[in-house]
C-alpha cells in the first residue's frame, strides 16, 4: 500500500497531474514545421516524430525555413531539453544540423550552405 491507495481519489488527481505537466514539460512530444520558402511561406511539412526519408511524405528536399515549437523546458525538479536533428541526406546521413526550439527564416539561420533536408530526428536530454 502506498500513499495513492491510502488518500482516496490521489491517485487519480496524481495521475491527471502529471499528464498536465508531461504536456506542459514536452510540449505535445514535439513539434517541427518544414516550409518549403523563405520566411514560412509555400508547402509545409509539419511532423512530431522521427522522419528517415521526407520525400515519402511528398515534401521536396529543399527546405528553406523551420519552425521548431518543442524544446527546452525547465520544471522545478529537473531540465530536459528536447531537440531535432536534420540531416542533408535521408536515412540520417550527411551534413546535420541542430535545430533548438525557434523560428529559422532561412537555412542559413541553422548554419546549412543549402536548403536542402533528407531526413530529420528528435533527440531528448533529461
Amino acid at each position: 500500500m502506498n500513499i495513492f491507495t491510502k488518500v482516496p481519489g490521489l491517485a487519480k488527481q496524481t495521475s491527471k497531474l502529471g499528464s498536465v505537466l508531461q504536456r506542459a514539460f514536452y510540449g505535445s512530444s514535439g513539434r517541427v514545421t518544414l516550409f518549403e520558402q523563405r520566411n514560412f511561406a509555400g508547402r509545409r511539412l509539419d511532423l512530431t516524430s522521427d522522419c528517415q526519408k521526407l520525400s515519402e511524405k511528398n515534401f521536396p528536399d529543399r527546405c528553406n525555413s523551420v519552425q521548431v515549437e518543442s524544446g527546452f523546458k525547465p520544471i522545478q525538479i529537473c531540465f530536459a531539453f528536447l531537440l531535432w536533428v536534420a540531416y542533408q541526406e535521408p536515412n540520417y546521413r550527411g551534413a546535420h544540423y541542430i535545430l533548438e526550439k525557434k523560428d529559422y527564416n532561412n537555412f542559413s539561420d541553422w548554419g546549412a550552405q543549402n536548403s536542402t533536408i533528407g531526413s530529420i530526428r528528435r533527440v531528448r536530454f533529461s
